[in-house]
């Protein structure tokens, strides 16, 4: 059975919705349906009073009509924290999410800094602080917020001309002010996209994007996996943690189920094109079109690994939570305790795909690189490890039996726990986030080199991320892709598939 999206326009501007069922498509495996509120309800929220009346209309109006019954998910479409949104998570708990949310997420993952084109003159909700509240603090990856000048029903009925205009020039600012992605900061403006980026030319910026909350909270009410995954050494049990808590909605992904067997018996290897196509389309019901949303429940940890197979195979529509599933719970967000659906998706046709043939490095290639030095001998990769620096030196023992410490010749120690920052929430939970790009820059050169680093900034050396058993290796790749560093491999049987034959040449020295 397919998810059954609602989307609430919780104004009673019909032309509202409209706009929103002529911008918005059902992501495969889902149906929307669209609602507007009362005709008593306020036709626009234009300050806390008409929030307030707006959320009570609708709320009644919902309860009164079964509507949570009849919906997988909810989508509220105001730009703001709209009170409605609480009060269905403290009713219900399926997903809910307000496309403020859903903007700023996908702005974050869509470039450095963001800019939101917001609506009226003086509207009193205080859009920074509601900014800050989604971050818990102010942030620099805000360039602005601008305020048009247009009501929400004018952006809908007004003068096409004049509308566009107050757009596109406001677009022009907030390019003019280093924003690089444009929030639509009103559901009315759905479909507007193009006259943002028409603004943002006339500032000279012809790569900036745009995000509609609309399609961002679309798109995140979509496809959720789990992919939490232990070290051998731990006593936690993933998919026993995912039934015992979750993410409203979420399957699990076990990385040691979809992968591919070896040789050595390495656990959680890149599975083939035909086993990823398989799991995508008869397990999870994702198409490629789907977008995909990975987290875990460390914060950082494993979701890079599964998001690293997603773009290999050339699912370019996935990212991870930063934060995992603690950062979602600490920071309010709604968890399913409930006994999981464990009934599979409809079915849906999932092409076997190419694997990019960039994304791994095999043991001869391994081999190959470690007698070349990177910069000094041509086509020498820089391989960097991100095993804990004792293990590397060959001074801790390697969580695996059997298995010497130690590293390849010629590679470098970048613990993986470099690129991250632990936090610890109000109630006391513990997770990881990413660092910001300059720190994660800074953690580059200081285990590089301030040459090496250079040159793997500007794309002059290949790198390639090395782990344990291929788990650790992909959060460096996908921190040097936040950093913009292209074109980084994955040793993907990493140490334990180096250290378990006999003729590997093993150091254990810095």
């Amino acid at each position: 059975m397919a998810a059954r999206i609602l989307v609430i326009n919780p104004n009673s501007s019909i032309s509202v919705t409209k706009g929103l069922e002529e911008s918005l498509q059902a992501p495969p495996g889902t149906t929307l349906s669209f609602y507007t509120a009362p005709p008593d309800a306020p036709p626009s929220i234009d300050d806390m009073k008409t929030g307030v009346l707006s959320a009570t209309f609708c709320f009644n109006d919902i309860l009164a009509r079964s509507l949570i019954d009849q919906h997988d998910g909810f989508l509220v479409s105001c730009f703001s924290d709209h009170p409605l949104i609480a009060m269905l998570r403290e009713t219900t708990v399926k997903p809910v999410i307000g496309i403020l949310e859903a903007a700023i997420t996908h702005a974050l993952f869509s470039g450095q800094r963001f800019g939101i084109l917001s609506t009226g003159t003086g509207f009193r909700y205080d859009r920074h602080d509601e900014v800050r509240r989604f971050f818990g603090g102010a942030t620099a990856k805000l360039a602005g917020i601008i305020m048009s000048g247009l009501g929400v029903v004018e952006i809908r009925e007004g003068d096409p001309d004049i509308v566009n205009r107050k757009l596109r020039d406001t677009s022009k600012q907030l390019a003019l002010l280093g924003s690089d992605v444009i929030i639509l900061g009103c559901a009315a403006m759905a479909g507007k996209e193009q006259i943002v980026i028409d603004g943002a030319k006339e500032a000279g910026n012809s790569g900036l994007r745009v995000v509609d909350g609309n399609k961002a909270g679309v798109e995140l009410l979509a496809v959720v996996l789990d992919c939490t995954w232990f070290m051998p050494n731990s006593p936690r049990v993933a998919r026993a943690e995912f039934n015992a808590k979750r993410i409203v909605g979420s399957r699990f992904l076990d990385l040691d189920e979809v992968a591919s067997p070896h040789e050595l018996g390495l656990k959680h290897m890149m599975p083939s094109p035909q086993h990823f196509a398989q799991a995508c389309g008869e397990k999870f019901g994702i198409e490629p079109s789907s977008h995909v949303v990975l987290y875990d429940a460390h914060g950082v940890f494993s979701s890079p690994r599964g998001l690293w197979m997603f773009k290999s195979f050339g699912h370019q529509n996935a990212s991870i939570l930063d934060g995992g599933l603690p950062r979602w719970e600490a920071e309010g967000f709604p968890v399913d305790t409930s006994e999981p659906d464990m009934s599979s998706p409809p079915k849906v046709d999932y092409p076997a795909p190419s694997l990019a043939p960039d994304a791994i490095r095999s043991y001869e290639q391994i081999v190959a690189n470690a007698l070349k030095i990177p910069l000094q001998t041509p086509d020498a990769e820089i391989v960097v490890d991100a095993r804990s620096r004792g293990r590397f030196l060959g001074t801790d023992p390697e969580p695996r039996p059997g298995i010497s410490s130690g590293h390849i010749p010629n590679s470098f120690s970048l613990p993986f726990n470099v690129f991250l920052e632990d936090h610890v929430s109000p109630t006391g939970m513990k997770y990881s986030t990413y660092l910001s790009e300059d720190k994660l820059r800074d953690a580059i050169t200081e285990a590089l080199g301030l040459e090496r680093a250079q040159a793997v900034f500007k794309g002059d050396v290949s790198v390639t991320a090395s782990c344990g058993s291929g788990m650790s290796a992909a959060i460096l790749w996908l921190g040097l892709q936040l950093m913009g560093v292209r074109g980084v491999g994955l040793y993907d049987e990493s140490w334990t598939g180096y250290g378990l034959r006999p003729t590997s040449v093993i150091e254990k020295s810095s």
